[in-house]
């Protein structure tokens, strides 16, 4: 990660003399050394002749023309990212002072003659700025007196400034923290997990990949409208589900994930199916926890349970299904009383080992509690509609986030920052095919453990003094 210097007045000529020069070091060294070290004017032009014509005939050879281009790059990388400063520097200054958020100063200034005139003094914040492959990280320290609400309203102009596209801000302690995309995130391969460790990529964000750890942070809650690669999400996660866990999907829509029944996956495309899949994952929460309780244990892992993830795709389509008519004993709908199990799951899952992982295509409070909202601390949001960031992130956090392109979306694991990622293209048919080949080689594998056991003769029979035999056994 490089720094960006900020200049908080216009450097003069000669800063930018002295980077210029240093820039081309490698170029005026062959002329300005002799002509410092020698007196005779002739032979310091001549070693300086020499020097240039070794320089020629070296860049003449691949390997050695590498070399010459390294140092020149390694001098004038240094002017071009003086200029990159100058460039950063102006925009911000100019931005900052449209805005608003510079201090103004006046001050009586007296002439040589005597004069008096007044001089306006211009105090910027301090600023500190990196940058990466993607993107641009500003940190401003707020001038005293200035308030969150007055930066909060202006952030979106840093990025349209600088030409970026605004991934994240947070304020805190009076200090300003801005990221801003200037780059293309990079995400041109799928994910297969060769691990055991708990944890799923999301995707591809600008330090390498974005990591889910669902054992510290369980849960996710992905919103995902049409055209913005929800399925294909969906598949670079799936994929990762390894073979030994347990997996049930509940298909609202009927079409995306109903040929995983054929790869012997449970999949429920109806809401009879969804209700006993909820059922399911409820009573194995209670059974989990009746298990630790009895061996005095308080984690799943601690009893030999494996990771056990109820995916419900197109929740909105499978909760709106239900009836909500209640019941005259129970005075409870269906609807409430699904709802009523998915929260206890929620609760009470992390401990026993059992993850949510719902997908909505249009958020609604109606169907989304907010209790359960909350306890799904993996938050994804794909395209960035300003109702889902605002759902998933809270109306802080979301509002100066910008809406992304296909492929593209925002994640919060806990309460970690906003993070800006991309997922790979991924279609059905690879997808499928991969579990395909995920389940043949896991069924080979177990065929050639079972092999590998050694068979266990049968015992002798026994026989009596007549020669008949007798059966026995332990």
């Amino acid at each position: 990660m490089k720094t960006i210097t900020f200049y908080q007045k216009k450097p003069g000529v000669f800063r930018f003399m002295g980077w210029l020069s240093y820039g081309i070091t490698p170029w005026l060294a062959p002329l300005i050394l002799p002509l410092a070290i020698i007196s005779d004017r002739s032979t310091a032009g001549a070693i300086s002749f020499i020097s240039y014509s070794s320089i020629a005939i070296i860049s003449t050879f691949p390997d050695s023309r590498k070399a010459v281009h390294s140092v020149h790059q390694l001098f004038w990388g240094q002017f071009r990212h003086h200029l990159l400063s100058r460039q950063v520097s102006k925009r911000l200054r100019e931005t900052l002072l449209h805005a608003g958020l510079v201090k103004k100063e006046h001050r009586e200034i007296t002439g040589s003659e005597g004069r008096t005139r007044r001089q306006e003094i211009l105090h910027y914040p301090c600023a500190q700025i990196h940058k990466d492959k993607v993107n641009i990280y500003i940190e401003f320290k707020m001038i005293p007196g200035q308030t969150e609400q007055e930066w909060e309203r202006k952030v979106n102009a840093f990025a349209h400034s600088l030409g970026c596209s605004l991934v994240s801000f947070q304020i805190s302690r009076g200090i300003v923290e801005i990221t801003l995309q200037y780059g293309e995130i990079q995400a041109n391969s799928v994910t297969y997990k060769t691990d055991t460790d708990h944890n799923l990529a999301l995707g591809y964000a600008t330090g390498g990949k974005l990591v889910w750890d669902f054992e510290h942070f369980p849960h996710a809650l992905i919103i995902g409208p049409t055209g913005t690669g929800k399925s294909t999400f969906i598949r670079n996660l799936l994929v990762q589900l390894r073979s030994e866990w347990i997996v049930k999907v509940a298909d609202g829509k009927q079409v995306e994930f109903t040929h995983l029944q054929d790869l012997g996956f449970d999949v429920a495309t109806d809401t009879s199916g969804f209700i006993r899949l909820v059922e399911e994952a409820q009573t194995e929460v209670d059974q989990r926890f009746k298990t630790m309780e009895t061996q005095r244990k308080n984690h799943y892992s601690q009893i030999n349970e494996k990771p056990y993830f109820l995916v419900i795709d197109e929740a909105i389509y499978l909760l709106e299904a239900l009836s909500t008519k209640k019941d005259k004993e129970t005075g409870e709908s269906e609807r409430d009383r699904i709802l009523g199990l998915i929260r206890d799951i929620s609760l009470r899952g992390r401990a026993a080992g059992v993850q949510l992982v719902m997908i909505f295509q249009r958020p609604d409070s109606t169907f989304m509690p907010t209790v359960i909202r909350d306890n799904l601390t993996a938050k994804i949001v794909l395209g960035g509609s300003e109702t889902a960031l605002e759902m998933a992130f809270g109306r802080d956090k979301s509002k100066q986030l910008d809406s992304v392109t296909l492929g593209h979306g925002y994640a919060c694991i806990g309460d970690g920052r906003i993070e800006l990622f991309r997922f790979p293209d991924y279609a059905q048919s690879k997808f499928l095919d991969d579990l395909e080949q995920q389940r043949s080689s896991l069924a080979t594998q177990e065929k050639n453990m079972q092999e590998t056991l050694p068979q266990q003769k049968p015992a002798n029979p026994k026989t009596n003094e007549l020669g008949t035999t007798i059966e026995t056994g332990l």
